[in-house]
């Protein structure tokens, strides 16, 4: 509904008026009888439209419009007075009334000429408002673009230009709008930009073009352009409206990634080891010369096509690589169970060897590393992996492996003859001393029989060190391994705790070995001992696990040499073995005591090295 504010001083009439422009219920009218009160009722309401009558006292119509328009209301006026009157008509639309009507005779058609006047003046004032608002909307549109945005005639006069142009350009507004004005350029960009233009019609009136500029203030400049030609009625060109971006960031970023391309290229197809890519699509982009020297397969056969796997597998079978690319690298494991393969995780990607006995006549062992390729958000884009010819490495550790079997076997068989020999030697000496032999010939056969002693300890510590590192490291319980150590020592008198909790360490299967080795040392070495606690504690990451006596103790001097081949009374191999054993693994071995207050032996496991009972079952 249309509000309009109707001033005139005839009460009579305003009512009469106000009745015939509400008869259609699209109007209502707010009636006053003086311009004064009009002024106060605008302060504080707005009308869509203002009907006043000219002969009012105090305040005519003509001043009333006036006051009106002073005071930036641009609502739309009606003057509205009676005959004989024209002048009045010339001064209100000089001074901003939209219409003027003079009162007549014929009442109906009066009212309805009035009525339309205001349907019209309300009408063009919400078009003008709505055009002025799009306008509005269309300039800060532009003005907040950060693209260069202008539109100029053929001859480069510009018509339009936004902020990001002139800032871009250094120039204002007033210097670029109906001016030429053409960015310094070279001879071949000018005459591209040329024929770019001349290339619009009608029917593909759009096209982008990217182009160098030489700026004052930054040097020279890459552009992209995207220009659309506006055609006559004839089908010439009226005007260019063009939208650019400074591209020069991405154009050195291009410049630089297709420089490390070629770097990269050079660099896998100079590389001596045999080394292939593949995308997200498990198509191959790298094939270098090696690869194709090993496999027999020319880059050109490959590149740009999935059958990478023909190059080591005579049936159709996915490599490594296909594997991580579809981010299935539990499958790996799985893939290299056979009887030559194997595989392992490491950072980055998996490494696995294969044997391979289509390649050459005689099989070839293959040594494979494989890596994702990731782009900045993390994402797979392809996997480049690596193979390696590894037979003579292979078949020197079959050598190897071969010669060790044989010399551990002689050992073993040595060294029980020996001990045969000894046992034999042994005995004769304790049958000969139970005869009726003078004193000093009993010295001598004791002596004998301590030296035959030594000599097997020796070869037990022969077999125990042999046995070092030969099998592969486990999860061991130590509260178990403390049992076991309380059955095979004799400890009636001695006091054996254990306060290590639910813990497991990772260390080689001598470890049981350590820890008697430690009780053991105590029961000899300590100077009546009675108590020997095990107990453990966390520092920094790490786990401590301590043996504590109730001994004498040991010396200062003493505490690093004790760990010597060979120290002491007996053979001196114990701790010497210990540490060697823990070693294996990480776990370091010395001893922290204070003399006088028993001996205190310290193992500090690796964090890695050790987990309580809640993460192995996890």
């Amino acid at each position: 509904m249309i509000s309009v504010l109707l001033v005139d001083d005839e009460e009579a009439l305003l009512d009469i008026t106000k009745t015939f422009l509400e008869e259609t219920n699209a109007i209502k009218v707010t009636p006053v009888l003086s311009a004064f009160e009009a002024l106060d009722l605008l302060e504080s309401t707005t009308f869509d439209a203002i009907v006043s009558d000219f002969e009012m006292p105090l305040m005519n119509g003509i001043d009333f419009l006036k006051s009106v328009k002073s005071r930036g209301n641009e609502t739309p006026f009606i003057i509205f007075t009676g005959r004989g009157r024209e002048y009045v008509a010339i001064d209100a639309l000089n001074n901003g009334a939209t219409f003027y009507l003079q009162k007549g005779s014929e009442v109906i058609v009066q009212y309805a000429e009035l009525r339309n006047m205001i349907f019209q003046a309300v009408q063009r004032r919400q078009s003008e408002q709505a055009l002025l608002t799009s306008e509005e909307r269309y300039r800060a549109v532009v003005e907040s673009q950060v693209e260069l945005i202008c539109r100029f005639r053929p001859d480069g006069t510009y018509l339009v230009v936004n902020g990001a142009f002139c800032r871009y350009y250094g120039k204002t507004v007033d210097e670029l709008v109906g001016h030429r004005y053409r960015p310094k350029s070279f001879p071949q960009d000018r005459f591209l930009i040329s024929r770019h233009l001349c290339s619009l019609t009608p029917e593909n009136p759009t096209a982008t073009m990217e182009h160098r500029i030489i700026c004052p203030r930054h040097g020279t400049r890459w552009q992209q352009w995207s220009d659309t030609a506006i055609f006559g009625e004839h089908g010439e060109v009226t005007e260019y409206q063009s939208v650019g971006r400074d591209i020069t960031e991405w154009k050195r970023t291009a410049e630089q990634l297709h420089e490390s391309r070629i770097r990269l290229n050079s660099i896998v197809q100079g590389s001596p080891i045999p080394q292939f890519a593949i995308d997200s699509t498990h198509r191959v982009i790298y094939w270098n010369a090696a690869l194709e020297e090993l496999s027999g397969i020319k880059a050109g056969e490959m590149i740009g096509t999935n059958m990478h796997w023909k190059a080591f597998y005579p049936e159709e079978r996915p490599c490594m690589a296909d594997l991580l690319v579809d981010n299935e690298p539990d499958k790996i494991p799985q893939w290299y169970e056979g009887k030559y393969a194997k595989s392992k995780l490491i950072e980055g990607g998996y490494e696995a060897t294969d044997f391979f006995r289509h390649i050459g006549p005689a099989g070839t062992w293959l040594y494979f590393t494989a890596a994702p390729i990731r782009n900045s958000e993390g994402q797979v884009i392809g996997v480049v992996e690596t193979l390696e010819d590894i037979t003579e490495r292979k078949r020197a550790e079959k050598v190897l492996t071969e010669a060790n079997k044989k010399l551990y076997l002689l050992n073993t068989i040595t060294r029980h003859d020996v001990l045969n020999q000894l046992t034999a030697i042994s005995s004769v000496l304790q049958l000969v001393r139970h005869q009726n032999i003078s004193r000093n010939i009993n010295e001598t056969l004791a002596q004998a029989e301590n030296s035959v002693d030594v000599i097997e300890r020796q070869i037990a510590f022969m077999s125990d060190y042999q046995d070092i590192d030969v099998h592969t490291p486990r999860w061991q319980d130590p509260t178990r391994i403390l049992a076991n150590v309380r059955v095979a020592l004799p400890l009636d008198t001695i006091r054996l705790e254990s306060d290590l909790g639910k813990i497991e360490i990772y260390a080689d299967p001598l470890l049981e070995k350590v820890f008697l080795n430690l009780v053991d040392n105590s029961v000899r070495h300590g100077g009546g001992v009675t108590r020997v606690r095990f107990y453990s504690q966390k520092s920094k990451g790490d786990l401590l696990i301590f043996c504590k006596d109730n001994g004498k103790g040991i010396v200062p001097d003493e505490k690093e040499r004790i760990f010597g081949l060979g120290y002491g009374r007996h053979t001196g191999f114990g701790l010497y073995l210990a540490r060697e054993i823990l070693s294996i693994t990480g776990i370091t071995l010395d001893e922290i005591g204070v003399p006088g207050q028993g001996a205190l032996f310290r193992m500090r496991v690796p964090q890695n090295g050790f987990r309580m009972e809640q993460e192995r079952l996890t």
